[in-house]
């Protein structure tokens, strides 16, 4: 029972902190961007757009770092054997293999005469070559064999790391005047569609009761994920039966692709939310864990559990509306955070932190990137994986009439307290940061009424990144999409590109650029304290501005 869970930390104790990010928009669409994802590796990107007025769905890859986009497949007429047969693309996301090399897509024989079984296509990324792979496996005393529609919510598709094995579900059924009925399956494949088998799914059906026949649970299998090696596929399940195959009451469960070795994951009392009601979970890079969310006593929570059983951990807690995404390497899980003003962060399993990737409540007006005002639960796709290390992920926004697909980009060399206080003394060679004593070469000073202060320090402890021309006659500060431009000796600047007055301009000081700490509450959005009588500067950023 889950009453058993563990909880890695409490509300409390868990510290916040912020990371350098850099938003880089990719791609943009006058049509809806409906799904996207990564390859396990992180080298390849895969997504879907959507025709506004005939629905019609085409299929996207490119690298991850924004070069080479060519279409893998839009709804045409395409030669399998000695036939020319219409494909259309089914509404439900497409797979990728680990290593980015093989995309698969369940598409529909939409003008041919028998429509009974659905098609994979299937695409090699290297060889440029397609093969369309029909359903062929049935249930005996059914008719047909269809892969689900599921608008992008579910994933149906699964396929290993080096892309040789290929799992998805299908409904099959009966469709005749007397009877009308269909489950779900798991079929099992190589890739170029031999080998079919049942994995999981009823053993008959009977037409004289129409109904269908199943040797024990989990019935209606969801949303299968195969494993890095493809040995092994997790799902989601009923334990209970329902009328309705769709009904959302699954456990989840794990099953060698050699059919031995059932077993069932999570447990949950009838009356509790099961698992598969709150969306589709998601495996780490080896597929060795499991990351779902979980509602315990009004409180949602990130969630994992070992692919080979054991306690349900509970990381941290999350709006129940939330989508989410994890590293590969399963240490880092992002989603969009209310606490955090509608934040995109990450939690940091390992380190037990949250650190704000794109900070939404210490962001400087106006920004550089109107994605932050965009960012909403839908901006991260349904539990999917970002790089490995998880330094890169991808988010789709909606910016005026376009959607737009963006890379974030995390230096996690900048990664600085989210509550971080600075005091100067001027003409001290000494400043303090969060209680921390630190010497200085050259200390703060006063010109023309203004507090200078060194630029390097703002930056290496507010987290900003600093780029500095060689010469030193100009300098960059970068956060959540601003830009601050200070020119030496000159006293116009840039702020995202508008031009503003610097006085005193920036000037060098022993071994430091110096600028007016004036800048930082007027543009960056840091608040200043100056006491006149101790002549001390301090420089706050907390989680209230």
């Amino acid at each position: 029972m889950l009453s058993l869970s563990t909880l890695s930390g409490s509300a409390s104790n868990i510290q916040t902190y912020k990371t350098y990010a850099e938003v880089s928009p990719y791609y943009s669409s006058t049509e809806p961007i409906v799904y996207q994802t990564l390859s396990s590796n992180g080298e390849q990107l895969l997504f879907c757009i959507q025709g506004q007025q005939q629905k019609q769905l085409a299929v996207y890859l490119a690298q991850s770092n924004g070069t080479r986009l060519f279409k893998v497949f839009s709804s045409a007429y395409y030669s399998v054997g000695n036939e020319e047969i219409y494909f259309a693309p089914i509404n439900s996301p497409p797979a990728i293999s680990g290593n980015g090399e093989i995309v698969a897509l369940g598409v529909r024989a939409s003008l041919d005469i028998s429509r009974r079984n659905d098609w994979i296509m299937v695409y090699n990324t290297k060889t440029q070559r397609r093969i369309f792979v029909q359903l062929r496996q049935l249930i005996s005393g059914t008719n047909y064999a269809k892969l689900p529609e599921t608008n992008f919510k579910q994933t149906i598709l699964s396929m290993d790391f080096e892309g040789k094995y290929l799992v998805c579900q299908i409904e099959i059924g009966l469709d005749t005047p007397s009877c009308k009925s269909y489950d779900t399956a798991l079929l099992f494949s190589n890739i170029d569609g031999s080998n079919q088998q049942i994995l999981v799914g009823p053993e008959d059906f009977s037409r004289p009761t129409c109904s269908f026949r199943w040797k024990d649970y989990p019935k209606s299998p969801h949303q299968p994920m195969l494993t890095y090696k493809g040995d092994r596929v997790v799902f989601y399940g009923q334990v209970f039966g329902a009328q309705d195959p769709y009904d959302q009451n699954g456990e989840i469960f794990v099953i060698n692709t050699n059919k031995s070795n059932l077993r069932q994951l999570s447990h949950l009392r009838r009356e509790e939310t099961k698992l598969e009601a709150l969306g589709p979970f998601c495996l780490n890079y080896y597929g060795s864990r499991i990351f779902f969310k979980h509602h315990i006593q009004d409180q949602y929570y990130l969630s994992s559990v070992s692919i080979d059983g054991g306690l349900i951990q509970n990381h941290v807690t999350i709006d129940k509306v939330a989508n989410f995404a994890i590293s590969g390497d399963g240490r880092r899980l992002f989603f969009i955070d209310s606490k955090h003003d509608h934040s995109l962060v990450y939690f940091d399993i390992s380190r037990e932190m949250v650190t704000l990737v794109l900070d939404k409540s210490w962001s400087g007006s106006p920004y550089s990137y109107p994605i932050l005002d965009q960012l909403n639960p839908k901006s991260i796709s349904k539990s999917s994986v970002t790089a490995f290390d998880g330094k890169k992920l991808f988010i789709i926004v909606q910016s005026g009439s376009n959607t737009w697909l963006c890379s974030i980009s995390m230096d996690s060399n900048l990664l600085t307290p989210q509550k971080t206080i600075m005091s100067f003394e001027i003409n001290k060679t000494v400043f303090v940061v969060n209680d921390r004593r630190i010497s200085l070469d050259t200390p703060a000073y006063i010109k023309n009424q203004r507090v200078m202060l060194p630029l390097d320090l703002i930056a290496e402890h507010f987290g900003y990144k600093l780029f500095i021309n060689p010469d030193q006659s100009q300098a960059q500060l970068r956060l959540n999409g601003n830009i601050l431009v200070l020119n030496k000796s000159n006293s116009k600047g840039f702020w995202n590109g508008k031009s503003i007055t610097i006085q005193p301009p920036m000037e060098l000081k022993g071994r430091s650029l110096f600028f007016p700490a004036s800048l930082l509450r007027d543009q960056m959005g840091l608040k200043l304290n100056w006491d006149n009588q101790l002549q001390t500067l301090q420089v706050l950023r907390t989680a209230t501005p």
